[in-house]
Parts: C-alpha cells; sequence; structure tokens
C-alpha cells in the first residue's frame, strides 16, 4: 500500500491542498521528498475543484501515466529508453517501501489516503519539467 497525505490550507479552497506521498515511491512525477507535481495542483486549480478530483488524478498518475510532468527526468529518461529496468525498479522499490501499513496519523486538515501496491506495475510514461 502507498500512503498519501492531502493538507488543506486554512484558506481552502482558495490554495490548492498540499498533496505527497508519504510511502517512498519510485516515479518520474514524484520528488524524493514525495511531492508530486501535477497540473490540478498547479496551473489548473480553482476554488471549484474537489479533492476527489485531486486523488483521481494522483491515481491515473499511478495507473495510467502520461509522463508529461517530471520531478525526476532522470526516471522520465530511464522509463523512454529502457522501459523494462524503470519497471523492475519500480517493482523492486514498491516491495521494499509499499508493503507496509498505513499510519493512519490523520490531523486537522489531514487525509490519509492509501492505493495498493498492485498498480505498480503501471507507474509512469511521459516527460516534461515540473520546476
Amino acid at each position: 500500500m502507498f500512503e498519501l497525505s492531502v493538507r488543506l490550507p486554512q484558506s481552502y479552497p482558495f490554495p490548492p491542498p498540499a498533496v505527497a506521498f508519504v510511502t517512498p515511491t519510485y516515479h518520474y512525477a514524484v520528488s524524493t521528498s514525495g511531492s508530486l507535481c501535477l497540473y490540478i495542483l498547479r496551473d489548473t486549480w480553482t476554488p471549484n475543484t474537489m479533492i476527489w478530483d485531486v486523488l483521481e488524478t494522483v491515481r491515473r498518475l499511478v495507473t495510467d501515466p502520461t509522463a508529461d510532468m517530471s520531478l525526476r527526468v532522470w526516471l522520465s529518461e530511464l522509463f523512454q529508453v529502457d522501459r523494462d529496468e524503470y519497471m523492475s525498479n519500480a517493482e523492486a522499490d514498491a516491495i521494499a517501501h509499499a508493503n507496509t501499513a498505513p499510519t493512519n496519523t490523520q490531523g486537522p486538515g489531514q487525509l490519509q489516503q492509501t492505493r495498493a501496491d498492485a498498480l505498480l506495475r503501471n507507474l509512469l510514461k511521459k516527460t516534461s519539467d515540473c520546476s
């Protein structure tokens, strides 16, 4: 399972939530600290955007990646030139990190969300810098 942290700022819904993987995640659009590079949290955020939409975008990132946004460019490049090696590395990383139980440390303004590691085989695709 992967643990995801969603923190709502006090002035939510005007600024977007802070979304990050708590579980270390081998993915081009997830930084080593767990932060995510998603258009919905940057360029297309509006106060009408629902948390469900954000979580669905994260789910799609993992299950149907497009690699059009990247925080770890070298992972995007590896995926493009050697998909088998990228997938093997992602699978090994998931086995090492994603099989732990969630911490369930929910606090005010925080939602914990978990995803099954069976989805890991589908991590990846496209590339574009998200700085």
